[in-house]
């Protein structure tokens, strides 16, 4: 009886935390946030993170439209979707001066429509353009001092791509699980790692796997039938790891690995760098936030146009 009623109060909890968040209250706050700013630009984004990223790739391409906007984060993808349904159907004229970011992950725009006020990453998130080789360079010439290196940073980078394709190899089948649940629609019955332990073991040059299967990593609500894998499994291996596998788990390997890369860069006997010079400074893997990350990356494709497209308030 416990467990039942346990149960009922788990659901009847998150049934709360998503009408704090449903469309209905995101559009509230969306006019409370028109009525002070009515002619500025306001960028509907799924979160905070996206919100940090976005505007060092939108300062990018456009500054002058960095000034000109109001980030509104939403709290998820499908609060955001939600928010364009509502603001669709709306006959004031609410939705003016609003564009929508989202990521693709595994299900796309669900059942919405592309629309010009919209943007979607073609990659799995945001996270995907942050876990490259172009942005390991940057580190190395910056944040690692390696500087007129180019050796030394062509095998670091080598190094890198390596454990890259180590670890999305590792953890295939727990991204083919969450495939799995987006394309079939299943819930989660847990939540997914939000550290590396929860996933691999990453040490400086080296991946291993955790004492635990996919399936246990990502549980879902009910199995997938033998059909569905057979019928999904073709798509899902056609995908790209590297930008199609889940990001936010490439980039705590990222992350945990620079950390490792970090050590080996300030020691008095580094394995994969030159000795570091009297009074050089050290690597410090502690300024390397999301913003700092996303600055040295590419944008991606297709936004530079679609922000190109958007009217600067006052100006048409």
């Amino acid at each position: 009886m416990s467990n039942v009623v346990l149960a009922e109060g788990d659901e009847y909890l998150e049934r709360m935390k998503k009408a704090k968040r449903g469309p209905a209250v995101l559009k509230t706050r969306l006019v409370n946030l028109k009525s002070g700013n009515p002619n500025s630009l306001i960028f509907a984004f799924e979160g905070d993170d996206d919100k940090t990223v976005y505007y060092q790739w939108i300062n990018k391409i456009c500054p002058e439209l960095n000034q000109n906007y109001e980030p509104f984060p939403c709290g998820g993808k499908d609060q955001v979707l939600g928010l364009k349904d509502v603001i669709d159907r709306d006959l004031n004229g609410i939705g003016e001066n609003i564009y929508f970011f989202v990521d693709r992950d595994f299900d796309d725009l669900k059942s919405h429509e592309p629309s010009t006020n919209i943007f979607m990453t073609c990659q799995y998130s945001i996270e995907n353009y942050l876990v490259t080789t172009e942005v390991v360079e940057e580190i190395l010439k910056n944040e690692f001092q390696c500087h007129g290196q180019k050796e030394c940073r062509r095998l670091v980078s080598q190094l890198f791509s390596s454990l890259l394709e180590q670890f999305l190899n590792l953890t295939k089948e727990v991204n083919f699980s969450l495939y799995l649940a987006r394309r079939l629609q299943i819930k989660l019955k847990n939540d997914l790692p939000t550290r590396i332990s929860g996933l691999a073991k990453v040490t400086l040059d080296e991946v291993k796997a955790i004492d635990k299967q996919a399936e246990e990593i990502v549980v879902l609500e009910r199995r997938a039938t033998e059909e569905e894998v057979a019928r999904l499994r073709p798509e899902f291996e056609s995908l790209d790891p590297a930008t199609r596998y889940r990001g936010k788990f490439s980039l705590l390997f990222f992350s945990n690995w620079l950390v490792a890369l970090e050590r080996d860069r300030n020691i008095e006997q580094p394995k994969y760098f030159p000795p570091l010079q009297k009074n050089e400074p050290k690597a410090k893997v502690n300024l390397l936030t999301l913003a700092n990350l996303s600055s040295k990356s590419h944008p991606p494709p297709g936004l530079h146009d679609f922000v190109q497209r958007i009217p600067l308030p006052g100006i048409t």
